[in-house]
């Protein structure tokens, strides 16, 4: 028995002699059944809705042509469409589903209707979309498909708490070996936000103002980064200070803020940073203030001493005047880039404090020279 399902391109789907289930989904499809009693599905025939591209609410749903919006006497509202069918055909409808926060609805449920009758139910817990499936079969008369709001139902989410300027949920982390609930930003959120000399602010692009999300800042905070692996903020200490719980930070401290605001002292880092972001996997990339080196940090993990567990690594950053290519180290692997000579002996330049190779100074010279500027070291 073969279970072949096709793709959005055009595909050919042969079966067996067998009873198979050839699918052809999209595309301009050949599919060919053989012997055994196949199940056979044709290819989608495009949307067959109309005016629904750009709109993710029902009142933008109200302002096209060929959607009806209706407010319903229990505070709900729904829209409908008709749709023209064949009979026995089958019709499968995907939509997206989440929870409206920028609304101050932390939860939203949906049902979908077919001439009138319940043929799926959704719930969003959190302002996520995530796809949702249902299908119907045809009669093949016009149908009235229907979408409505309905009260949602206790999630399997967080409760998020909607009081705040940052919609927010309880969470449990570890600071310094306790364990401490800290408020989560709640996903989905239409916000931009900022931490300005340590204090977490809301920024609203409309109106060009601020809202502080909770407490003042007690420490300095810069090289911040938002993680999405647990949705909280992170960042470097470049000032000394204390946190929301009273601990003494000083300067190269990893800090973590939550939504209302509070900082959370994690435990020393190599050196401070102004510039940082993270990656997919909840580490922090900083730079040291003049880029000649980068740390990863990996928030969730602690070394044999308690402390955020921190690689370094060297940077290859290059200013203007060409003095911070390398520490420490040769730019062009220790040759010449003229001759491909080798460097005899290390040099050590007063004017920078850097080791440099011979072939290193002979290349700076020279695009020196190039560029009408001085030479290097006068």
């Amino acid at each position: 028995m073969a279970n072949v399902t096709g793709t959005d391109l055009n595909d050919t789907i042969l079966g067996t002699a067998q009873a198979d289930i050839l699918v052809g989904r999209g595309g301009d499809d050949n599919v060919q059944g053989a012997g055994g009693n196949d199940h056979i599905v044709g290819d989608y025939l495009g949307n067959l809705l109309e005016d629904t591209e750009d709109s993710i609410s029902f009142s933008d749903y109200a302002v096209t042509d060929n959607w009806s919006v209706t407010d319903l006497e229990d505070g709900h509202t729904q829209m409908a469409q008709t749709v023209d069918t064949v009979d026995g055909a089958v019709y499968e409808i995907e939509f997206d589903i989440a929870a409206n926060l920028g609304a101050g609805a932390p939860q939203g449920a949906v049902e979908v209707l077919w001439n009138s009758e319940v043929i799926g139910t959704f719930q969003a817990d959190d302002g996520i979309f995530q796809t949702a499936t249902v299908s119907f079969t045809g009669t093949g008369d016009p149908g009235e498909l229907i979408f409505r709001s309905i009260d949602p139902t206790a999630g399997e989410g967080p409760v998020i708490d909607t009081s705040g300027p940052i919609y927010s949920y309880d969470t449990v982390v570890e600071v310094n070996g306790e364990e401490e609930t800290v408020a989560a930003f709640a996903e989905g959120q239409p916000n931009l936000y900022q931490v300005m000399n340590g204090t977490l602010m809301v920024f609203d692009p409309e109106t060009n103002t601020y809202t502080k999300a909770g407490e003042d800042a007690s420490v300095v905070v810069n090289g911040i980064g938002f993680n999405q692996e647990d949705n909280l903020v992170y960042g470097i200490a470049v000032k000394d200070g204390e946190d929301s719980l009273g601990n003494d930070v000083a300067k190269k401290d990893l800090i973590m803020l939550d939504a209302d605001g509070k900082s959370y002292n994690l435990g020393p880092t190599p050196y401070r940073s102004w510039t940082a972001d993270f990656d997919d996997k909840g580490n922090l990339w900083a730079f040291e203030a003049d880029l000649d080196y980068f740390m990863k940090v990996d928030v969730s993990e602690k070394d044999d001493d308690g402390n955020p567990e921190t690689r370094r690594r060297r940077s290859t950053r290059q200013t203007g005047d060409h003095r911070h290519l390398w520490r420490r180290t040769c730019l062009f692997r220790g040759r010449c880039p003229f001759d491909g000579s080798r460097w005899r002996s290390p040099r050590r330049r007063s004017s920078c404090n850097l080791w440099r190779c011979d072939c290193c100074i002979r290349w700076h010279a020279l695009r020196r020279r190039e560029q009408r500027r001085p030479r290097y070291g006068r």
